[in-house]
């Protein structure tokens, strides 16, 4: 399935929220709580903005960069800025294997794939030219994976192949500038050089010029050769690496994703007088299964002439709670349900997903939403989707037929079936 970050063409309107439909006078708009999978970016998903880019610093230094730009270019508090922290890669690690990589220990895992967001939004009351600036809101949050799944095997002998392919590389570098053959013509060359610069009459000029023309052609060619080589050998180091990268991304088994995130209103950016607002969690139990068929290749295209097959399970237990202090009244959410995935082949994806929805507040009653969808690429950045069932209903509101059909031209995330 695709990411929390990037969600299918027809995800967008036809997964779970958790928005409570309070009054826009009294609090900020609820947020978006979208997909199924716990959110790496949760800060994020439970302001429900829309950053224009997610900073993602590589450094603890420039996180510090990031944050005080942000503050000067907006004169206080960040207005819609979104940061997204992994500590572990923050770091250089150079003793870390691929096995290790593939196969991490428990606490390895934690620490490689925890990840801190940090949010900011506009938080006002109204719509349009009326509407009222009340503040900020900032929100802290955090995702990590407990169990990802096994590796297929083939990426560790893909890893031997590129290990080996980038010794073949770092050789091909040294050779074009330490190669005996390249050597050697260049000492011919500036031989022929320093004789053309000593020849007195103009046969001799002429034949030392004639030779070094040749020389000339003779090392183009021997360099243009090596480029060639390494050419060649970069290509197959991409390809080795996009191959690895896949299959570490169709990890198959048992996983289990967590997120967490809290958020505070800051009336008139006063952070003296930050408030909580709202706090969310995820649980996303998930397994993933391979029927049959040939290796997955880049971005999910069948090898071989076999297509792949897979199945996966997703639940999610989610839990939204707003503050008395935001909304005037205590108001807390359960989401428990899942779904079901069918990749048939590579380019045709069916799927079922349920979810249903618990009121801890007396003037909110449980509802459920069920809805099935249809996913089949027509060709490269073209696809057909078709979902139809039944959105969550109250009693204040009338009954909702969830029906879609569309096409997506490649504008936008990546559609279901290649997730």
């Amino acid at each position: 399935m695709s990411r929390s970050a990037s969600l299918p063409p027809c995800a967008c309107l036809l997964l779970f929220g958790l928005a409570a439909p309070v009054s826009a006078q009294a609090v900020a708009p609820a947020p978006a709580l979208d997909d199924l999978k716990a959110p790496t970016a949760a800060a994020i998903t439970l302001l429900g903005v829309s950053p224009s880019a997610i900073e993602r610093p590589d450094s603890p230094q420039a996180f510090v960069v990031n944050v005080v730009s942000q503050l000067a270019k907006d004169d206080g508090l960040p207005k819609n800025f979104g940061v997204l922290l992994t500590p572990y890669w923050m770091r250089w690690h150079p003793r870390l294997t691929f096995d290790s990589y593939a196969k991490p220990t428990f606490a390895q895992r934690l620490a490689r794939t925890v990840a801190v967001s940090i949010a900011s939004a506009d938080w006002k009351a109204g719509e349009g030219k009326t509407a009222e600036d009340r503040g900020s809101r900032l929100a802290l949050g955090f995702s990590a994976t407990a169990f990802q799944g096994a590796m297929d095997p083939k990426g560790l002998e893909l890893a031997r192949e590129l290990a080996a392919a980038l010794r073949e590389l770092g050789d091909a570098v040294i050779a074009k500038e330490e190669g005996p053959a390249l050597k050697a013509m260049r000492a011919r060359r500036r031989e022929l050089a320093r004789a053309l610069a000593s020849a007195a009459s103009p046969d001799e000029i002429i034949a030392a010029w004639r030779a070094l023309d040749d020389a000339d052609g003779a090392l183009n060619a021997l360099v243009a050769a090596a480029d060639e080589e390494i050419a060649r050998l970069e290509v197959r180091r991409k390809s080795l690496a996009r191959e690895i990268e896949q299959i570490d991304t169709d990890r198959y088994g048992a996983r289990l994703a967590v997120a967490g995130a809290w958020s505070w209103a800051v009336p008139s950016d006063v952070l003296g007088q930050a408030r909580f607002d709202r706090a969310a969690f995820w649980i996303t139990p998930s397994y993933r299964v391979r029927l049959g068929g040939g290796d997955v290749g880049d971005a999910g295209e069948e090898q071989d002439g076999v297509a792949r097959s897979v199945i996966e399970l997703v639940g999610v237990a989610r839990y939204l709670r707003e503050s008395e202090s935001s909304i005037g009244v205590s108001s807390q959410a359960w989401d428990l349900g899942g779904r079901f995935v069918w990749q048939i082949g590579a380019d045709v994806a069916v799927s079922a997903e349920a979810v249903r929805r618990a009121w801890e507040a007396g003037d909110r009653e449980d509802t459920y939403r069920a809805a099935g969808i249809f996913e089949a690429r027509l060709g490269r950045g073209l696809h057909f989707f078709a979902a139809f069932g039944r959105d969550y209903e109250e009693r204040t509101s009338r009954s909702t037929l969830l029906s879609l059909v569309g096409v997506n031209v490649g504008l936008g995330p990546r559609p279901l079936l290649t997730y």
